[in-house]
């Protein structure tokens, strides 16, 4: 039973974290086109940042992390 008391106290003891700022936005890629041909006249991507960005003396960002996503579309499609 002592095990379990301190348990608790350990967990319910450590400092709250602050919920850190977001910034909202939107990235438009006008006339993108695919690699099999067909275009899109724009690509929206929403986003979401995390704080506030980082820059070095040349004003490049040095805090950022990207994460990339890639959807592979099948050049042939079944039955045609």
């Amino acid at each position: 039973m002592p095990a379990a008391i301190f348990l608790v106290t350990a967990t319910s003891a450590r400092p709250k974290m602050a919920t850190p700022t977001t910034t909202e936005g939107e990235f438009v890629v006008h006339n993108f086109k695919f690699h099999y041909g067909e275009s899109l006249p724009d690509v929206r991507l929403h986003y979401t940042t995390l704080r506030k960005p980082a820059r070095d003396a040349q004003d490049r960002t040095t805090n950022a992390v990207v994460p990339v996503y890639r959807c592979q579309i099948p050049t042939k499609r079944a039955g045609n």
